[in-house]
């Protein structure tokens, strides 16, 4: 069964997610990080505040984290938009969605 997560800023900024997944927690899931987010995290770096760079950094390690096959976490990474999100929301099962707020 595969998970759905929806990280806000909060939950990337303070590595909770990327800390879930490499403690095991989280496995066989989709991680979406809003398009907005992540715009958002681009222009806190673009003005020179540390969680902006701390965030694109966790973002990264999420990116490896998918990636990562010795480990297999089972994960797909995603960067969305919100209309594509409420879009791709009507053709998922919602019992398994799951919103990550930090």
């Amino acid at each position: 069964m595969t998970s759905v997560i929806v990280a806000d800023t909060s939950v990337i900024i303070n590595g909770y997610l990327a800390d879930q997944i490499e403690s095991g927690s989280v496995r066989n899931s989709e991680v979406i990080i809003p398009q907005a987010v992540f715009d958002e995290l681009q222009s806190q770096a673009s003005n020179h505040k540390q969680q902006g760079f701390i965030g694109l950094e966790q973002i990264q390690k999420l990116n490896k984290l998918s990636g990562s096959y010795l480990m297999n976490y089972n994960l797909k990474l995603l960067i969305i938009s919100s209309r594509d999100l409420l879009d791709w929301s009507k053709f998922k099962n919602l019992t398994n969605y799951l919103v990550v707020l930090g």
